[in-house]
């Protein structure tokens, strides 16, 4: 708006504009005058003296508006709130408040903050620019007019910040800081920013505490905090060698890549122990198993034994070829599930695997048959042999045992199948 001013154009045509006088002394004689001078400058304009150059034309528009009323801003006098609207005028100006700074001088220029809404044209001259979502320095502007020195300081108003003081009191007790949670929680623009700030430091020091800190992220809805503190607690579980305590824990905070990482975890200590660990935590897993394919091969491999020790030998097959077919089961552990159908292929009253069921079993076996003997050819090959790679010792006779099995069951299978049909 000040470059508009400073043209030379401008500069003429408020020289014919500009007051005869200087100002009276007294506030009441320099309003008078000024509205007075208005009234002069409107009357020529209705009468056409200003037609013959537009600019003339819009700056007597900008010095008569009447801005509304500071207790009804629908109240526009003049009727010309768009001329504050127009191209030249916006475009003189590089940002929101420049404009409101030059509406408000223009229009009253004997203003004093205590008698004029200068909140109403700063959100006038927001829109004017189309300032959808304000800036920082925006709302720290806004703030200012509306004589909020604590919003403008802390970004909070009197009360909020007055309770967060309050809050931060009582986190200082060890036994209140739950009760600070619901007085943040009733501060809308900082309280879920210094309450997640303050139950990050809260220390974990037992699963009692961290279960208290968990019912407060889901009572606020503090998702990333929830899972933070699952997987804080289960790495904590899990360095002090209590699997199925982090198992739980990794259930609670939803995370795949964790529960995948314990799930091989659980498996390998299986494979070492020869039995499963915490069962009424794999008997219950419902519909957590679904969090990552290698924790729902591991609830469907405890299902598998379930139905093998209940005697329903058909199904724990069936269930048994489908985890292997699948691609759920990581290689390294085929040959324990493989180890597994050996039972079941040396029962002597029942078929339990089909000719087509036999047939991917020993496709299987021949899969890791193969890269067995692609590990043994590289070693041999190789000057430094790692031991954690080669097959255990007794691994060619379990192979050879389970080849074994497989074509026997193939050839009963195939008679039994031919027999029916």
């Amino acid at each position: 708006m000040f470059k508009l001013v400073c043209s030379r154009v401008w500069t003429s045509c408020w020289g014919r504009l500009r007051w005869s006088d200087p100002p009276p002394p007294s506030p009441e004689e320099s309003s008078n005058g000024w509205q007075q001078w208005r009234r002069e400058v409107t009357a020529r304009r209705e009468a056409g003296a200003f037609l013959s150059l537009r600019q003339l034309q819009l700056l007597s528009r900008v010095s008569t508006y009447q801005s509304p009323s500071p207790w009804n801003r629908h109240d526009v006098l003049s009727g010309e709130e768009e001329v504050f609207s127009e191209p030249e005028i916006v475009g003189s100006c590089e940002s929101w408040y420049e404009l409101m700074v030059a509406r408000v001088l223009f229009t009253t220029p004997l203003v004093m903050s205590s008698d004029y809404d200068l909140v109403y044209s700063a959100e006038a001259a927001m829109k004017t620019f189309g300032v959808v979502s304000p800036e920082p320095l925006d709302s720290l502007l806004l703030a200012a007019l509306k004589h909020s020195p604590l919003e403008v300081v802390y970004g909070a108003k009197l009360a909020e910040f007055l309770i967060i003081e309050y809050a931060s009191s009582l986190l200082a007790h060890p036994s209140l800081w739950q009760v600070a949670m619901d007085y943040l929680s009733e501060c809308p623009t900082q309280g879920r920013h210094h309450m997640v700030l303050h139950l990050e430091r809260i220390p974990l020091t037992s699963a009692r505490k961290a279960a208290k800190v968990l019912q407060l992220c889901r009572k606020f809805q503090l998702k990333e905090l929830e899972e933070s503190v699952c997987r804080v607690m289960a790495m904590k579980e899990l360095r002090s060698g209590r699997l199925g305590a982090a198992f739980s824990w990794c259930l609670q905070s939803q995370d795949s890549v964790f529960a995948a990482f314990l799930a091989e975890r659980y498996f390998t200590s299986y494979q070492t122990l020869g039995e499963f660990m915490d069962l009424d935590l794999l008997d219950n897993l419902g519909a957590a198993m679904l969090i990552s394919k290698k924790l729902t091969f591991l609830g469907k491999y405890r299902e598998f034994h379930q139905l093998f020790a209940d005697g329903e030998f058909r199904p724990a097959g069936q269930l048994l070829v489908s985890l292997l077919t699948s691609g759920v089961v990581p290689k390294r552990f085929w040959l324990t599930l493989l180890m597994d159908s050996l039972p079941l292929l040396n029962l002597k009253d029942e078929i339990v695997f089909s000719s087509e069921d036999t047939v991917a079993l020993s496709h299987c076996l021949q899969q890791l048959t193969s890269s067995h003997s692609r590990i043994d050819q590289s070693q041999s090959t190789s000057k430094s042999h790692d031991s954690e790679k080669a097959p255990p010792p007794d691994q060619s006779s379990k192979l050879s045992l389970l080849r074994v099995a497989l074509c026997r069951n193939l050839a009963l299978a195939t008679l039994q199948e031919a027999e029916l049909s």
